[in-house]
């Protein structure tokens, strides 16, 4: 017998009598190098959840509230109103007077918004192309044809009258202003009748936008997108076409 054979032989038989806690403690240490001689792959990094995009809200357009915020010009306009009211002594019949500022401040600006309302995509002298107006913004338009568009027209006119009954009342306590302008009663007729016009279109845009974004999600999503070539037809559009204003 070779002596390497003898030296195993000899471990072996040695192996028993070793403790046991020991043999425990033996296997435990083998065991780890063992563990620690495997290849030990990395983890793959963890990709990033990205939330689905939100659907897109006719609240963030930035026309329904630049056109909102015109709402504050409406007490600047009935001034001027008041004082054109104040300029001169009233016609002897206050009928002529009320059908002269119906006819100019009301009628127009009341048939607009009832038949082809004001395309809200413009400011002062320009207004989008129809063509370059996003999915959105045509499925906005789209709730301008809704008969609640009608309703508030007509509050609109309501309101008008509402606040111009007491103007025209109480016109002379504004005399000491109307006192640098001639003393022309059609001249103070004139300058409240277009007065009293800007004040109902800046009254009749908010109130159509207020409609507009009281609107509710669902209704919106499920409102479907004006189609391009009929604007034209339906909404009046101010000023010189271009193709991005903001």
């Amino acid at each position: 017998m070779n002596q390497p054979t003898m030296r195993a032989k000899t471990c072996t038989s040695l192996l028993p009598s070793l403790p046991h806690k020991r043999l425990r403690v033996a296997k435990k240490e083998l065991d780890s190098e063992n563990e620690s001689a495997l290849p030990i792959s990395p983890l793959p990094n963890p990709q990033p959840l990205t939330p689905n995009p939100p659907f897109p809200s006719m609240k963030s357009e930035p026309f329904l509230w630049i056109h909102l915020a015109g709402l504050a010009a409406l007490p600047i306009f009935l001034q001027i109103a008041w004082i054109g009211l104040a300029v001169g002594d009233p016609l002897p019949f206050l009928w002529l007077e009320w059908l002269f500022l119906g006819a100019i401040a009301i009628i127009p600006v009341f048939w607009m918004q009832w038949t082809k309302p004001f395309d809200i995509f413009s400011l002062l002298l320009v207004a989008l192309k129809p063509s370059q107006l996003t999915p959105e913004q045509l499925k906005i338009l789209s709730l301008f044809k809704r008969p609640r568009h009608r309703l508030l027209t007509l509050l609109g006119v309501v309101l008008l009258i509402l606040i111009t009954w007491p103007i025209y009342n109480f016109a002379p306590l504004a005399a000491a202003v109307a006192a640098y302008l001639p003393q022309w009663r059609l001249l103070g007729l004139v300058i409240a009748a277009i007065s009293l016009l800007l004040s109902h279109l800046f009254l009749q845009v908010p109130l159509s936008v207020l409609g507009v974004l009281a609107t509710k999600e669902s209704d919106w999503t499920a409102t479907e997108a004006l189609v391009i070539e009929r604007i034209p037809e339906l909404f009046t559009i101010f000023g010189l076409k271009v193709n991005k204003i903001i």
